[in-house]
């Protein structure tokens, strides 16, 4: 997807200019993403980051998705190339300290170093030699049982980033299929999630896998 870890992090070296993409692997069960930098490279390693608030942003993931759509004609300041976002299969419990309120849906992050999407555990801007942690770009809150996601690589909105998702919020076992649009992210240290388009397409179910499992998309 990019070069989300530059060449120095959390004190760790990193040698993207020898080659080898960097892998996303989504850890379900500790609520956390490990990079695979270098991959197939003599340098190749790996990293585990989640973001500082992962009870309510990065919990139970279950897939993540893109946007690869390097040439889309969009302005700088509304392309939303190499912007991320996670499906999260959990009903906001907090880590099973609350009740569910099922204010929960997928997550948007920026994965471009070069702008500020990582914090440290004060959230402060992280510096290279202490522990980041994702800072979210944007998120929606409409899909609380959320097994699957995939970007839609369309030219046509102002800024790209339409997901297509899977939810199965009802008995947890069907599922509908739901459009969210983004629009304009709010950006890191925002908190304004009004700005958006979600469409649930009743009429199409799904049924979803085991518990945990990524459904596909």
């Amino acid at each position: 997807p990019g070069l989300h870890l530059g060449t120095y992090t959390e004190g760790r070296t990193f040698h993207p200019s020898e080659g080898g993409d960097e892998a996303w692997v989504v850890n379900g069960g500790n609520h956390s993403i490990s990079i695979v930098a270098s991959l197939g490279k003599p340098y190749q390693t790996t990293l585990s980051r989640r973001d500082r608030g992962y009870y309510h942003y990065m919990m139970n993931g279950t897939a993540l998705s893109f946007n690869k759509v390097k040439n889309s004609g969009r302005s700088p300041s509304r392309d939303s190339f190499n912007y991320w976002a996670i499906c999260n299969d959990n009903t906001n419990t907090y880590v099973d300290t609350k009740e569910p309120n099922y204010f929960m849906g997928p997550t948007l992050y920026d994965s471009n170093p070069q702008n500020r999407n990582t914090v440290n555990r004060l959230g402060e801007e992280c510096r290279d030699d202490e522990p980041c942690y994702f800072l979210h770009a944007d998120m929606l809150h409409e899909a609380p049982a959320c097994t699957g996601i995939v970007h839609d690589p369309e030219v046509a909105t102002a800024y790209g980033t339409v997901y297509w998702a899977f939810d199965t919020t009802g008995n947890r076992q069907t599922g509908q299929l739901v459009r969210f649009d983004f629009q304009q992210p709010h950006g890191p240290g925002s908190m304004d999630h009004s700005i958006a388009a979600v469409r649930r397409y009743v009429e199409i179910e799904l049924e979803r896998g085991p518990p945990g499992v990524h459904s596909g998309m």
